[in-house]
């Protein structure tokens, strides 16, 4: 049995060493705490940030019916007759109605949804009498719960409710219009207006309200520009000047006037998802937002059924005694958290190699630090194996003395994470239980296995030694094949998830370890090669100092395994995380003028050359260019076979060269000198620049199918190369990424297609100084409420917030200066470990003549190779991490853009290298100062020979 008192006072003795695994125990338990934590936290954010700004041009769950006047069925019979509503019903219906939508969501949908707006699709009419200066105005009406208030009115007021008599008594409905329609129209506070088109009304102007300054700030005239002044647009090849604006009623006029003229009414209900923080969070932690997305994918029938209950099942459904049909809902949001779940994924796995790795490290320097207890209390072990201690109880003996330390670590860890973070972590008790009890019986077993019994077999000490050779050869193998296996199958399993309901990643959590042991076990079969060839040289050469340190190293390689493990670990995290961060900072910007294609963009399928000179206008603008695009099927003349779709993208390439002269897509196109369209037979030609499988037929012309109009044909004139089908210009009208199959033409070729077949197009805008707001509103008159604008610095903002991202650059920040300085204190250890020999080996020197110099040139040449191997092969494997992982490690998602490419951070390598030197220069000048106070007799003693 082991003595109490001993435990005790070998514990008093072990101090220094019980205090680092103190401290390692509480790093352990901390990085398995905060790791999931962390994430969560940051992807919530994110959830929360992408939802809004996805909402911010308005309301994605949008539901709609049609409404049909004073139709009703009767109970009994089931026909159709005709009844008449009493008035003032329909607001507060279309509110409940609402409410049932919102209620019909499934959880965790229902209860994030909030009231967005409830309005009615414009109801078009002409102004039979006339407006001054304009041959045909049009007067549409709307009704809108998010009419503009009665303090919002220069003059008179909101439309007033009208009471049942209007119905048949012929007055006129009143009606609100904007100070600019006023004044654009020459209209006066209680005039009529005779309305004609598909029906005949007289309304009555009750008020003027005031525009808004920031229009894109308010989503009533965001969506219907014409309500804060009139639209003007020209018809027909005679070019008919329309003007058309928007005045608001009150319900109650919408329900005269649709019982006056029997009108189909379509209602539009806007629901907006709201996400705070701690919601958004919850719903990230629980399962990435898989429920959210399922529960959003429902939402269309859930809100059809709300509205209109059994209406699948052939029910009639009614809202204030009037009929309503054809319930739908068009749901944009799925694709939101689609996107962010793709994303979390990425970020979780990058994450969780950056943790893995982390807690590899740290466990590695426990066991240098357990390596370092087990030396120094090996005699006093021997001790008590001699006087009848079994190797088990000497392992125990030292659990009680590492297991209170290992502990209270553990306690500290989770009492630090848990004041951090300040809410519960119970996530990553499980992990952090299994690290700190690996922790804890890391020095029992080093231990036991120093002190365990032995069989002496004399005579066969060489056959032992093939045989320790041969099993050491076996176990290398089994970890370079493990390792090997673990690659394939992440590359196989590409980026989804190999973990359970726990969220813990399995083969990833593995990836650091194994890739760290092949490493180390290939720099071990490795390095000792050119250190003998070396050595072999400097023992041709005077001087000893060369060969000593060189043939030491030699002989001190094979207990090098560790410290280069932590070392390689430590520098390939470190050097991954550099990349991740230069890699996202770069492609952040990439990404941002991918989508904004200038200073700003205006996408819409209508932008021409027409928009881009109302957009001109806008002050700050110094260049605005037309870029359109058709997506377009290439058919050979030969065989007559269609080779898949293909985007046509044209501009014009003086424009896109006086605004951006280092332009490649102007470049090329400039270069190529194409010429200008030619009637060709029944065809026109249009000579185009190719990306892609369309650049394989160069010199040849290939008919265009699936467009209308005039035939047309492409000649292909040359190619693009990555730069030019990459260049910015050309991201507004094709996506987050590079058209696969790219035709480039220039403006006067572009324009030779039909407007029909025009998929989408942008006007880019280029200014030193653009006001986002007067952008927005001059894109909202001219172009409409199908506009999008996108704003360069906007967007690279957006990227610059997003929570996925920055949790996984703030994970390997702190995971890699975590790891620095456990690499720090391992390599301390390593060289206590190393010390005693190395002070040995300094004496015999000192004894043959040798300075302290010299003392000091062997220990910095003995160690120089173990820091040049970890260096060459910790930079190499954080370098190639993402060749070696594929998409498992892929940083697609947070680059985005054509022409993403990994970006490595030298200045970081670089600083780690150095400072892995500096630290070897600085153990060897202490080990020299040292060696010079220490006297040779306590290392060397009489009769000893080496």
């Amino acid at each position: 049995m082991i003595n109490g008192r001993w435990v005790a006072r070998e514990a008093r003795g072990q101090a220094p060493l019980l205090a680092c695994l103190f401290v390692l125990a509480a790093v352990l338990s901390s990085i398995a705490l905060a790791g999931p934590v962390l994430l969560d936290r940051l992807s919530g954010h994110a959830l929360g940030n992408r939802v809004a700004a996805a909402q911010r041009q308005g309301e994605l769950l949008v539901t709609s019916a049609t409404m049909v006047a004073y139709q009703e069925s009767d109970p009994g019979s089931g026909e159709v007759v005709v009844g008449q509503p009493e008035s003032g019903e329909m607001p507060a219906a279309l509110e409940q109605a609402g409410q049932e939508i919102r209620d019909a969501a499934r959880s965790p949908l229902h209860g994030l949804l909030k009231t967005g707006s409830i309005r009615t699709e414009p109801v078009l009419t002409d102004i039979r009498s006339g407006v001054p200066g304009s041959p045909r105005a049009q007067l549409s009406l709307l009704y809108a719960d998010d009419a503009p208030a009665a303090s919002a009115y220069a003059e008179g007021g909101p439309p007033p409710a009208l009471p049942d008599a209007a119905l048949n008594d012929g007055r006129p409905i009143p009606v609100a219009v904007s100070t600019q329609v006023r004044d654009a129209y020459g209209l006066k506070l209680g005039e009529r207006l005779d309305l004609g088109g598909d029906f005949t009304d007289r309304v009555v102007l009750s008020g003027f309200f005031e525009v808004p300054q920031r229009l894109g700030d308010v989503a009533l005239f965001r969506q219907q520009p014409g309500l804060a002044a009139p639209l003007t647009e020209t018809r027909g090849s005679g070019g008919l000047t329309v003007r058309r604006a928007l005045a608001v009623l009150d319900g109650t006029g919408l329900e005269i006037l649709q019982g006056r003229h029997d009108l189909d009414v379509q209602l539009v209900w806007r629901t907006r998802m709201t996400l705070g923080d701690e919601r958004a969070k919850a719903i990230a932690a629980a399962d990435g937002g898989a429920a959210l997305q399922r529960a959003l994918g429902r939402f269309r029938r859930d809100a059809s059924e709300g509205l209109c209950p059994g209406a699948a099942a052939g029910a009639e459904c009614h809202l204030a005694d009037r009929r309503l049909f054809q319930p739908a809902t068009t749901n944009e949001l799925t694709a939101v958290v689609d996107d962010f779940r793709r994303d979390r994924a990425q970020a979780g796995a990058l994450s969780a190699f950056a943790v893995a790795g982390l807690l590899a490290v740290a466990f590695a320097t426990v066991v240098v630090t357990a390596q370092l207890a087990v030396r120094r209390g090996a005699f006093t072990d021997r001790l008590q194996r001699s006087r009848g201690a079994t190797a088990l109880e000497v392992a125990q003996a030292r659990l009680a003395q590492t297991g209170p330390a290992v502990l209270l670590g553990a306690a500290a860890g989770y009492a630090g994470v848990r004041a951090v973070v300040e809410e519960e972590i119970d996530g990553g008790l499980t992990v952090a239980a299994v690290v700190v009890a690996l922790a804890a019986l890391t020095l029992p077993a080093l231990t036991w296995f120093s002190v365990r019994e032995r069989k002496a077999e004399p005579g066969r000490r060489t056959g032992a030694r093939r045989a320790v050779s041969g099993r050491r050869l076996m176990a290398e193998t089994a970890v370079l094949l493990l390792a090997v296996g673990l690659v394939a199958a992440i590359r196989v399993r590409g980026d989804g998830a190999s973990g359970g309901a726990s969220g813990i990643d399995p083969q990833l959590a593995a990836t650091p370890v194994l890739l760290g042991l092949a490493t180390v076990l290939v720099l071990m079969r490795l390095y000792p090669l050119p250190v003998r060839f070396l050595a072999r040289r400097a023992r041709a050469r005077r001087g000893a100092v060369a060969f000593v340190a060189l043939a030491r190293v030699g002989r001190t390689a094979a207990g090098r395994e560790l410290a280069l493990l932590v070392l390689v670990l430590t520098l390939a995290t470190a050097v991954f995380g550099g990349l991740i961060s230069s890699t996202a900072a770069e492609g952040r910007e990439r990404a941002a003028a991918w989508n904004a294609g200038g200073q700003a963009a205006v996408v819409t399928p209508e932008a021409d050359a027409g928009t881009a000179g109302a957009l001109s206008a806008v002050p700050g603008v110094e260049h605005a260019l037309a870029v359109r695009r058709a997506d377009v099927g290439l058919e050979s003349a030969t065989d007559g076979r269609v080779r898949g779709t293909t985007s046509l993208i044209g501009l014009d390439p003086e424009q896109l060269r006086a605004a951006v002269p280092a332009s490649p897509a102007a470049a090329a196109l400039l270069g190529a000198e194409p010429e200008q369209p030619q009637a060709q037979g029944e065809s026109t030609v249009l000579p185009a620049l190719a990306a892609g499988p369309p650049a394989a037929y160069e010199g040849r012309t290939l008919r265009l199918d699936g467009t209308h109009g005039k035939a047309l044909s492409v000649r292909i004139v040359g190619t693009l190369d990555n730069a030019a089908a990459g260049d910015p210009a050309l991201g507004p009208v094709s996506g987050p990424s590079a058209p696969p199959s790219l035709l480039l033409v220039d403006a006067a070729a572009m324009a030779q297609v039909d407007r029909s077949d025009i998929e989408t197009a942008a006007v880019l805008l280029y200014g030193a100084k653009l006001d986002p707001v007067a952008v927005r509103s001059t894109a909202l008159t001219s172009v409409g409420p199908g506009a999008q604008v996108r704003m360069l610095d906007e967007e690279l903002d957006a990227l610059r917030e997003d929570g996925l991202l920055r949790s996984v650059l703030l994970i390997y920040t702190a995971s890699s200066a975590t790891a620095v300085l456990l690499a720090l204190l391992a390599v301390v250890l390593e060289l206590l470990l190393s010390a005693p020999e190395r002070g040995r080996t300094a004496s015999y020197l000192r004894t043959l003549g040798l300075g302290s110099r010299p003392t000091a040139l062997v220990h910095f040449l003995e160690l120089l190779p173990m820091v040049v191997a970890a260096t060459v092969g910790g930079v190499a494997l954080g370098l190639l991490l993402p060749d070696i992982l594929g998409p498992a490690l892929a940083l697609r998602e947070f680059t985005g853009g054509p022409g993403a490419r990994l970006v490595t951070d030298y200045g970081l390598t670089a600083a780690l290298a150095g400072g892995l030197v500096a630290l070897v220069v600085i153990a060897v000048a202490v080990e020299t100062a040292r060696g010079r106070r220490r006297a040779l007799g306590s290392v060397l003693r009489v009769g000893e020979t080496k």
